[in-house]
């Protein structure tokens, strides 16, 4: 039998076990509810049918303040939960960054703060609106009865009304669907890998490659239909956190409201670092941003198994350490992971016991080129992906925060830009100078070379993302690493 790096004897997770679908990874297999059957929640369900509305009109404050204050102990399913916590982070954020002309509040109301917390609790997510509930579970079928595919997809909700944020959200649903099929195969070639049958290692993990071949591609569609400024000056503002906000007056967090005495709490804001496919391709792959990894046993050692009782212990006591080391060496990725949902992350943790591919390929490459093969094309088809996404976050938030709003979406008294019918506007208007100084710059950016990011990436030195990173350094970070990790 083959062993992996850290534990031979764990059987292999089950990803069934951790709510992923054999299909589609990350994203659930049953179609997300479009609304919670049970009349006692009808008061969230009718603000959410009216959202757009109330935000422009700016009443949804006061129908928010309105409401009851409901118990969760209702919610019968996971998909329960997962649709009121989506509900319930919909209204809040829009409760929140909707008003553009008034102060954010300081407080969230306990009628959003206590249920939201709760469900929160049982999902084991922070009550923030996350990546989960604006891309993972915030989708339907056009067609009921059509593919799983982008066209046919389409939100749930969006803060905006603008095709724009439908088309950004929808955009990483299918990344998600289509990296997500890998999920399957590769396990198929861990367990592979551990009844040493190179044959096999490589079939799965030339299937797992087919799908990975679509991510970098859906990914470059989000130019087709997200303007840049519509994003960066409407849709961003409403998917910022509650921490590195002193500009908006949150020095210390929001209260919520009959949450711990109204204790303050301070969270990153919606972000893709929060997605889990990558984060499980990583390891998959054994693709590693940490700058200085724990040392361990030599690739031999664990690909075989050959290792003595005392010193199997001692892998097992380091394999604890280097969590805390892992913590204390990439603090951002490790605090990204803890606004994944908590099955997901309990995923996570079982995969990086059992992960061997990149070991097995070292130890057996030279008998299997075509192991070598497939997996350097797997991991170029990753580098590729962030290559593309370190475009995205130039194009989206560095030039757009160096630029400054168009005139069309000027900057409100509070110093935030303009209400959301404007940038539906904007979508239609003719175009402003601005704005065809940005269709050059989108233009230029479809051909840009590597060495022309490595200018933009200088430029948008210290330019925050919504998770309060340093974006595009920390995105060329994971890139490069990624490319670090293929052999010779």
């Amino acid at each position: 039998m083959l062993a992996t790096t850290v534990n031979t004897q764990r059987p292999l997770p089950v990803l069934e076990d951790y709510e992923l679908s054999p299909l589609y990874g990350f994203i659930p297999h049953e179609v997300p509810l479009e609304r919670l059957p049970q009349s006692y929640y009808q008061p969230w369900e009718n603000i959410a049918d009216r959202l757009i509305e109330l935000i422009q009109s700016k009443k949804l404050r006061d129908e928010v303040h309105q409401l009851p204050l409901l118990d969760v102990d209702q919610l019968e399913t996971v998909r329960e939960q997962r649709r009121a916590y989506q509900v319930l982070g919909f209204l809040s954020h829009s409760y929140l960054w909707g008003d553009k002309d008034k102060p954010t509040p300081q407080s969230l109301p306990a009628a959003l703060a206590v249920p939201w917390t709760r469900v929160a609790d049982q999902l084991g997510i922070p009550p923030i609106l996350t990546y989960a509930a604006t891309d993972v579970w915030n989708w339907t079928l056009k067609d009921k009865k059509g593919p799983f595919e982008l066209e046919n997809l389409k939100t749930l909700f969006t803060m905006t009304g603008t095709p724009d944020e439908d088309w950004f959200y929808i955009v990483a649903t299918a990344v998600e669907m289509a990296g997500g099929a890998a999920m399957k195969p590769l396990l198929a070639a861990v367990e592979a890998a551990r009844a040493h049958d190179a044959t096999t290692v490589r079939r799965h993990m030339a299937e797992a490659l087919t799908h990975l071949q679509r991510v970098a591609g859906l990914l470059s569609r989000m130019f087709e239909h997200c303007d840049p400024a519509v994003f960066y000056w409407q849709i961003r503002p409403f998917i910022q956190g509650t921490e590195h906000n002193p500009a908006l007056g949150l020095l210390d967090g929001l209260a919520y409201e009959g949450v711990n005495g109204g204790e303050r709490k301070q969270f990153m804001g919606t972000t893709a670092g929060q997605s889990s496919l990558f984060p499980a391709l990583d390891i998959f792959y054994g693709i590693d941003h940490d700058p200085n990894p724990p040392s361990s046993k030599t690739s031999s050692e664990s690909a075989n198994g050959s290792s003595s009782s005392s010193s199997t212990a001692s892998t097992t006591n380091d394999s604890s350490k280097s969590l805390v080391a892992r913590k204390n060496r990439h603090p951002l990725l490790y605090k990204m992971k803890q606004y994944m949902p908590g099955p997901h992350r309990a995923f996570l943790d079982h995969l990086a016991e059992v992960a061997n591919l990149r070991d097995y390929v070292e130890q057996y490459g030279d008998a299997n080129p075509d192991l070598v093969q497939v997996y350097n094309a797997s991991v170029a088809q990753i580098q590729e992906f962030r290559s593309i996404h370190i475009r995205v976050a130039t194009r989206y938030v560095v030039m757009q925060a160096k630029r400054g709003p168009p005139p069309s979406m000027a900057l409100t008294s509070n110093g935030q830009p303009s209400g959301p019918a404007t940038a539906v506007a904007a979508t239609t208007a003719t175009p402003t100078p601005q704005q065809k100084q940005q269709q050059q710059d989108d233009k230029k950016n479809k051909t840009q070379t590597h060495d022309d990011e490595a200018d933009t990436t200088k430029d948008g030195a210290g330019v925050k993302g919504t998770g309060g990173s340093d974006l595009v350094v920390f995105l060329r970070g994971l890139r490069d690493e990624t490319t670090a990790s293929k052999f010779a």
